[in-house]
């Protein structure tokens, strides 16, 4: 049993630290090149759209398995909202929410069962994730910075079937994440058009090691008379280069397509190696704004 216990272990943290950059999202606000033009002072963009990720640890990982599905598509929903103090300056406050498709990783053979082969398959349907952002911007005409605060969830269920009996060895993890990040902010365009380019960090905050129940057939599993639990490690705190780029273009009256990119470079170290870890993360978004 204490072999299984440390090859499911092995699985487990491999699963969950590959996943564990979905749950670091990128934050940055959909800025206009010359919002805030109103008579008023204030401009509010709201925009709904579609999003499409690109984790590398995930797609590492998705290679790997013998089936694969999720981690890329989901829906974004976002305000931004800009109060014009003088001809020079302007302040800016806003939010987005993201739901991203649900990540499935099936193995049947190969990589993704090394350390694992007391198992017939195995199956991780983790990165159930979600994410939401709140931000603020300060601008001196065309320049200023924006910093953000980011919470995030993920759920994971992870399951392996054990070959020489059939029986179902299950855990789950959940974690949840608050980072921050900050950038400095180029916007320009003109009464039709406008972009936005930044560059800065991202920060991830500390996550903390988890101990987690494993299941047999959908019942406790023990080791001897004890109850049988995984210690999964956390990860430390770190900062990486981050930067994004994104346009409007003025489609009729009110109503813009909305457009952007974004860049965050690697969490940290693995927490069982030490080595550095490949899990960047890129996200693409396009929507239909209105400016009210």
């Amino acid at each position: 049993m204490e072999s299984i216990t440390r090859s499911i272990f092995a699985a487990v943290v491999a699963i969950t630290l590959a996943a564990s950059a979905s749950a670091q999202i990128i934050s940055t606000s959909i800025p206009k090149g010359d919002q805030a033009q109103s008579e008023t002072g204030f401009n509010f963009h709201l925009m709904a759209g579609y999003t499409y990720w690109d984790f590398a640890s995930i797609e590492k990982a998705k290679k790997e398995s013998t089936s694969a599905s999720g981690a890329h598509n989901g829906l974004i929903a976002a305000g931004d909202l800009v109060f014009r103090v003088n001809k020079d300056i302007t302040l800016g406050a806003g939010g987005w929410y993201n739901k991203i498709s649900d990540v499935t990783l099936g193995c049947t053979s190969g990589p993704c069962l090394t350390g694992l082969e007391f198992a017939s398959s195995t199956t991780d349907t983790g990165s159930k994730l979600k994410a939401y952002s709140v931000y603020g911007s300060l601008f001196y005409k065309r320049i200023g910075v924006q910093g953000g605060l980011v919470h995030s969830s993920e759920n994971e269920d992870f399951a392996v079937i054990r070959a020489s009996d059939a029986a179902v060895l299950s855990s789950s993890s959940s974690t949840k994440s608050s980072d921050f990040d900050l950038f400095a902010v180029y916007r320009g365009g003109s009464k039709k058009t406008s972009f936005s380019v930044g560059a800065g960090i991202y920060h991830y905050a500390a996550l903390p090691a988890q101990r987690v129940q494993v299941f047999i057939n959908g019942g406790p599993a023990f080791v001897g008379n004890e109850l049988f639990f995984l210690d999964l490690p956390g990860q430390e705190t770190t900062t990486s280069l981050s930067a994004f780029a994104n346009a409007s273009i003025n489609v009729v009256s009110r109503v813009s397509l909305d457009a952007s990119f974004w860049f965050i470079g690697p969490s940290g170290k693995d927490a069982v190696t030490g080595e550095r870890l490949n899990d960047t993360a890129t996200r693409f978004t396009v929507g239909v704004g209105i400016t009210l």
